[in-house]
């Protein structure tokens, strides 16, 4: 499901701004567009999101994507969760050491880009958008990006258009939740700056592009054919016993 093309800047706005902004979650067409989908991706959260966006990039994935994400570390039980994919960047297998990033937020050039090369990098989900995070990272050498979000959720990272090639960000992009980061940051990192875990990204087949999104919306079109289901007809002699019932036990409890 392809979008309309990008949007100019709003009047008065530079793009330095806009990128310094985080940007909303997946996009969603509005009831009336062609390419609407009744019901979306099965969650009102998501559909809420995607309020917050007016654009897509005719190249970013719309259907949701993961990786499982597994986290190994010496004397440590392994973490393993899925990972939200964003609507840009590879689709591919990742190991690589778990590299913080400093400055945490990823908002301008990375600091200790002699630790990051060849790792995976850990950001702060805030301080700006979700591209130019990913831009630091790959300028420092990172083979990919894992974000760090601060709720027990996940969304797809959405692009912002900062005037740089879409296909220009070749690294994968995923987030993880807060619990899982609070498990990450539990171990120490290392004096060289590098977390004690190695990190495993491996896309899930099972979930992924077209055929899977269709199959979720062709689910909440057919559920919303059905209609609400009718009232369920109780005995009275039911709701009867259960009222005697409860009677009865505070009628023990009074003195």
């Amino acid at each position: 499901m392809m979008g309309p093309p990008p949007e100019g800047l709003p009047e008065g706005v530079s793009r330095e701004e806009v990128m310094n902004k985080e940007g909303g979650g997946f996009f969603f067409y509005p009831p009336g567009h062609p390419n609407y989908v009744p019901g979306g991706p099965c969650s009102a959260n998501i559909q809420l999101e995607g309020q917050l966006r007016s654009t897509v990039h005719p190249q970013e994935r719309i259907a949701p994507h993961w990786s499982v994400a597994k986290f190994q570390a010496q004397g440590m039980p392994e973490v393993v969760c899925e990972a939200r994919h964003a609507t840009f960047g590879p689709l591919k297998e990742v190991t690589g050491r778990l590299v913080r990033s400093n400055p945490p937020l990823a908002n301008k050039e990375l600091q200790n880009e002699h630790q990051v090369r060849g790792n995976v990098v850990y950001i702060k989900r805030g301080g700006c958008s979700f591209t130019k995070k990913a831009r630091m990272a790959q300028r420092a050498g990172a083979v990919a990006m894992v974000v760090a979000n601060s709720d027990r959720e996940t969304f797809g990272m959405s692009f912002t258009d900062d005037g740089e090639p879409f296909d220009g960000i070749t690294i994968p992009c995923v987030m993880i939740s807060s619990d899982v980061c609070e498990k990450l940051e539990s171990c120490k990192q290392s004096p060289d700056g590098r977390a004690p875990w190695t990190c495993y990204l491996s896309p899930m087949v099972d979930k992924q592009g077209a055929v899977y999104h269709e199959q979720m919306a062709q689910a909440m079109q057919q559920k919303q054919a059905q209609g609400p289901r009718p009232p369920q007809m109780q005995d009275p002699r039911a709701g009867a016993k259960e009222e005697g019932g409860i009677m009865r036990r505070i009628k023990m409890l009074l003195p």
